[in-house]
């Protein structure tokens, strides 16, 4: 057998651990979601404003998620709803819209939560729907550099 041959695979073997890592972290993201729910649910029956493990503060928070009511409109992505960005042109918040009609996910997640939050808005248009979820946040950096022993 050639070096190439070898190389080749010695790539495809990394290439294949690569895709097999990124699967357990898909499965692992979602237990953590399921977990950081759970210890949010129970944060909040005990009245618990924080915990802290190993230098790791847990903090119990409501968080919002939004998407596009498909009852009321078809497009599954947020730049394809022309309906999205009429209604930022009509409540005159225009200018999070880039030139290519496009608003960055987390700029609309930040204006939509900013929005709701004022009470003197109207409520959000019916093509938008809100779902709101207990999570947990905590320090992700804190965590890498402990397990990397900093």
């Amino acid at each position: 057998m050639g070096d190439s041959q070898v190389k080749a695979k010695e790539l495809l073997a990394k290439l294949k651990r690569v895709q097999e890592l990124e699967i357990q972290t898909t499965e692992l993201n979602k237990e953590i979601m399921v977990d950081a729910g759970s210890l949010y649910e129970s944060m909040d029956e005990e009245g618990v404003d924080s915990i802290s493990i190993e230098g790791i503060e847990f903090k119990p928070v409501m968080d919002v998620a939004f998407g596009l009511n498909h009852e009321i409109v078809e497009e599954k992505k947020w730049d394809d709803c022309p309906k999205w960005f009429e209604w930022l042109q009509e409540i005159g918040e225009g200018g999070l819209v880039k030139t290519r009609q496009s608003v960055h996910g987390g700029t609309r997640n930040k204006f939509l939560k900013d929005y709701i939050e004022d009470k003197e808005n109207p409520a959000l248009p019916d093509f938008i729907s809100v779902s709101t979820f207990g999570n947990v946040r905590y320090n992700k950096s804190a965590i890498k550099r402990m397990v990397n022993g900093e």
